[in-house]
């Protein structure tokens, strides 16, 4: 569900306007404030059934190299990295968590012919974070958040280039932060690079490596991702699973790791990527989700998004999806289940002293069909991103049992909706 979290949009979108001098909604549409003063999700994303954008309303069969591009008749998409790397050696090997996310949202359905270069119907955010796993804490406290966890962010408009997407050769951007791939085909292997003022910076190739590793899995109903009740709450999404990571790290200068002195570690590992597009997804009833996405040591990839409703409910469009290793003789296997066909069960809730936000950043995941029964525990408990928009995305640990045999995992979970609310600087 993921991956560009909606929420994440409709904020970005209004700051972005702001910045832009443009207004997304009409005075109209104007949204009106949620429970406890906060605006509701459907109220941010303002979107009527007759407003010009396009909608997922049935399965459609992927397109590829395009499906890889921008969908400019959505109003939002989102192409969505994350990974757990480490240091090549052996046993004492360094982690690190990263996520790489850009997002696009569309100001207007139809672009509005103007002489100006710097006109635009579309703005893009770009979000990017790196997690020092076994960094030491230094001087960090509550009130100022973990020092080992970096998180950035940036907008701009499409105009005169400052950020856009295209198929092929596969390129986003948002100034020179960039997802970039080959000149034919794509968009693997991709090239991840992002930079920000304090030196924290990543550059990773993705998915240069493996046979039938990174081949598009449809999520939901061939694609059609459904989220609600109503025609039209629903996004197409695939994923790319057990991606080949390799490249550099490099922690700010400010870190606790390196005062002074920004220092650059080779990685490898391996990500995941999402890619989702939509106009107004969710439906009025939804508070919040929960998305996972790891890589399990049997080779298997799951895929989890519970959506929550007002009394913290999961609702029947929440799905998992359990993804067999490729074969020689198969293509990879890909199962899905609904909502009644597993459980989560908070374990540990996690209260963040900058926002007051209230996370469940462990719990037990159970998946009966599968015989898959794990626990989910933060690599680092403070993984939360106070950026334009509020929500904890971090680094994640598992470990349980598969058919009676142990089993183990990395990769990343999401949490929105549990509080908070404001952006905090």
């Amino acid at each position: 569900m993921r991956r560009l979290d909606v929420l994440a949009l409709a904020f970005a979108a209004a700051l972005a306007i702001a910045a832009c001098g443009q207004r997304a909604l009409s005075p109209s549409a104007a949204p009106e404030p949620g429970p406890r003063g906060r605006l509701s999700l459907s109220a941010l994303l303002g979107v009527t059934a007759d407003d010009g954008y396009e909608r997922a309303l049935a399965p459609r069969p992927f397109v590829f190299p395009d499906d890889d591009g921008s969908h400019a008749g959505f109003r939002s998409e989102w192409w969505y990295f994350t990974g757990v790397l480490h240091t090549p050696d052996g046993a004492g090997a360094r982690r690190f968590g990263y996520e790489m996310t850009i997002f696009r949202q569309a100001l207007a359905p139809r672009a509005t012919p103007r002489a100006s270069a710097w006109a635009t119907r579309d703005v893009y955010m770009g979000h990017f974070a790196i997690t020092d796993v076994d960094g030491a804490r230094g001087g960090g406290s509550d009130a100022t958040g973990d020092p080992r966890f970096h998180a950035h962010e940036r907008f701009a408009r499409d105009g005169l280039a400052l950020a856009g997407a295209r198929a092929q050769p596969f390129a986003v951007w948002v100034d020179d932060w960039r997802m970039d791939g080959p000149a034919i085909g794509g968009p693997l292997p991709v090239h991840l690079s992002a930079r920000d003022d304090d030196g924290a910076a990543i550059e990773l190739d993705v998915g240069a490596e493996g046979a039938g590793i990174g081949q598009p899995i449809a999520e939901g109903d061939r694609g059609l991702s459904v989220k609600g009740p109503a025609p039209g709450n629903a996004s197409y999404y695939y994923s790319r699973a057990s991606l080949a990571t390799r490249g550099h790290v490099t922690l700010p200068a400010a870190s606790a790791a390196s005062p002074g002195l920004a220092v650059s570690f080779t990685v490898l590992g391996q990500s995941w990527m999402d890619r989702e597009w939509s106009t107004g997804a969710l439906g009025a009833a939804v508070r919040g989700w929960d998305w996972l996405g790891v890589h399990l040591s049997d080779g298997r990839d799951l895929m989890m998004y519970r959506l929550r409703d007002a009394d913290e409910k999961a609702t029947a469009a929440s799905r998992i999806t359990v993804i067999a290793p490729p074969s020689a003789a198969r293509e990879r296997g890909v199962r899905s289940y609904a909502a009644d066909r597993f459980a989560l069960t908070p374990i540990d809730v996690w209260t963040s002293a900058q926002s007051g936000a209230r996370y469940p950043v462990s719990f037990g995941l159970d998946v009966p069909d599968e015989k898959i029964h794990l626990v989910v525990r933060p690599l680092l408990v403070d993984q939360e991103l106070r950026l334009a928009v509020l929500y904890w995305e971090g680094a994640v640990s598992l470990s349980g049992t598969a058919d009676g045999a142990a089993i183990s995992g990395e990769g990343y979970l999401e949490l929105t909706g549990y509080g908070g609310g404001q952006r905090q600087r």
